[in-house]
């Protein structure tokens, strides 16, 4: 797939990834920040990256069981199953 021939869709798909994961990285500097405010942890400032990376791979884990719960309860519902 070329950057050309990208459809709105997916590049707003990409564009939400991007936010998502940029959110869990200010959110891992804000730990780091508030670590070092509130004790002597010392921790390295480099350690904000591999974190905010790892964050980021848990915000997607609890974003794609989201979607497939959601998904399951629009199966559901239009099997009748959900009356909702």
């Amino acid at each position: 797939m070329s950057i050309l021939t990208i459809t709105k869709q997916e590049f707003l798909k990409k564009i939400k990834s991007f936010l998502w994961r940029t959110g869990m990285m200010v959110l891992s500097a804000a730990v780091l920040y508030l670590i070092e405010n509130l004790g002597d942890f010392n921790l390295p400032q480099w350690i904000v990256v591999p974190l905010g990376l790892i964050l980021g791979e848990i915000s997607k884990q609890i974003n794609d069981n989201l979607k497939t719960i959601k998904g399951l309860a629009g199966q559901a519902k239009l099997n009748g199953l959900i009356n909702k």
